[in-house]
């Protein structure tokens, strides 16, 4: 058998540690049958949303699915927004981030504000010494691999209708006359 482990066998394998540290705080029971993965959050900015919790009622399971953003990789990181998303599910986001989560995620050793929780000093010595190796999965980079939009617009008006609309520069070379009247147009600027 290899030594290596996929990205949600560690999510899984830190969920099981985290679950014994809401326990011995006396912080709540964490579902055993949460499913964590690694995966981009469904609601929100896919850079800014760090983490996300779903409702057992919106999952076809019945669970808690959990995602942590594939942008993330440091272990402390991962383990702290695991824990953000564990104190949602032990009540199956009912709370939201008021004072049942704030007292979960305070107990747990979050800091900060509840909708954007950091690692206290306490969570990130508890954090290095939890044998889970490095997080098995490197960052994935936003802006690579998606298309260049940078190129420069033209706005176009229609001398007949005033009617507006951006074309790129090819496009503009290319364009053999209005798209509302058929007649020649002008630019009025460039984006």
């Amino acid at each position: 058998m290899s030594d290596k482990i996929t990205r949600e066998q560690w999510l899984n394998r830190a969920t099981r540690e985290l679950a014994k540290r809401f326990k011995a705080n006396g912080l709540g029971t964490v579902p055993t049958d949460v499913k964590i993965s690694c995966g981009f959050p469904g609601g929100g900015s896919a850079r800014k949303r760090i983490g996300e919790c779903w409702t057992r009622a919106a999952s076809s399971a019945g669970v808690n699915e959990v995602f942590i953003n594939p942008i993330i990789e440091d272990k402390t990181t991962v383990l702290a927004i695991l824990a953000h998303e564990l104190c949602h599910a032990i009540d199956d986001c009912k709370s939201g981030h008021g004072a049942p989560f704030a007292a979960l995620a305070r107990g747990i050793g979050l800091e900060g504000k509840m909708t954007a929780t950091v690692p206290g000093e306490d969570f990130k010595a508890w954090a290095a010494t939890v044998k889970l190796g490095d997080f098995p999965h490197r960052q994935l980079n936003l802006r690579m691999g998606k298309k260049n939009k940078s190129g420069r617009r033209i706005t176009m008006v229609c001398r007949t209708t005033g009617n507006k609309w951006l074309v790129s520069q090819a496009g503009h070379a290319e364009m053999t006359g209005c798209p509302f009247c058929g007649d020649d147009c002008h630019t009025t600027g460039e984006e």
